[in-house]
């Protein structure tokens, strides 16, 4: 669902799982981090496309490698 600059941040508001205020969204498509398109002056936000941004940011937010880590064992500190 193609919509504005308030219609998006009242859709993420009323979906109940996360809030996105209008600030981040303009702020968002100011620096080109989400993805918008602008008609015009006005901007205008793919929910759908939106959702798919936000869950892909989610999982690359998750630490990956942190197998290597012992933990309950000393080790040698260099001073």
């Amino acid at each position: 669902m193609k919509l504005g600059l308030q219609a998006t941040a009242d859709y993420f508001k009323s979906k109940g799982d996360f809030a996105i205020t209008k600030h981040y969204l303009y702020q968002g498509s100011r620096n080109g981090s989400l993805p918008f398109v602008n008609a015009g002056n006005r901007i205008i936000f793919d929910t759908e496309l939106l959702e798919e941004h936000f869950k892909l940011a989610a999982i690359n937010n998750i630490k990956k490698g942190t197998d290597n880590i012992v933990y309950g064992q000393l080790r040698k500190v260099n001073l």
